[in-house]
């Protein structure tokens, strides 16, 4: 049922069910229908506002056991890309409203699931609750421009790392080192 902003409001604290986001998997086997499907996806959309997928479930199960040269040879057969494991985890991500950012070292990279609009000090307690308690600072790059200046040295040198403070929100991709002191 659609509720103006007053009643939802109203009904907020009461935590229902019914009124959180939702993402739809429709199961759908290769050659049967598809027209049908992608009615059925689109009036779902319209009347729910929420993520709906088509996806073949066998399909994504079977892919388990494949290579990736055999999967993407099976997908250049068909007329449409299928929908796959990472189309219902990127899903599952934007219904719930996550993003992902990393941390690590020259022997590790470690990645965080937070909410989307979390702030560098938020995150910092993701990570340990000393780090958002005793946070000073971060240093933040987007992961995909620090490996392809080859790395945090490279990336510090070209100035594409910022300095930011608490307030600061996290994009989805940022790569973080957090000063606390602590």
């Amino acid at each position: 049922m659609k509720l103006n902003e007053g009643e939802q409001e109203s009904i907020y604290d009461l935590f229902l069910l019914t009124n959180k986001k939702r993402m739809f998997v429709l199961n759908y086997k290769e050659g049967i229908g598809r027209d049908r499907v992608e009615e059925w996806k689109k009036e779902l959309e319209e009347k729910t506002g929420d993520i709906v997928l088509i996806v073949d479930v066998k399909f994504v199960g079977e892919m388990a056991n494949m290579s990736g040269e055999q999967v993407d040879e099976y997908v250049s057969m068909l007329d449409e890309k299928p929908g796959l494991a990472e189309d219902i985890i990127k899903g599952a991500y934007d219904t719930l409203e996550l993003l992902t950012f990393y941390t690590g070292s020259q022997k590790e990279c470690n990645a965080w699931c937070i909410q989307k609009g979390a702030t560098a000090k938020e995150s910092a307690g993701v990570i340990h609750t000393d780090l958002e308690q005793g946070f000073v600072t971060a240093d933040v790059v987007n992961v995909d421009e620090m490996i392809d200046v080859g790395g945090w040295t490279e990336a510090k040198e070209k100035g594409i790392v910022k300095n930011v403070g608490k307030e600061h929100i996290i994009e989805d991709g940022d790569y973080m080192v957090v000063l606390a002191n602590k």
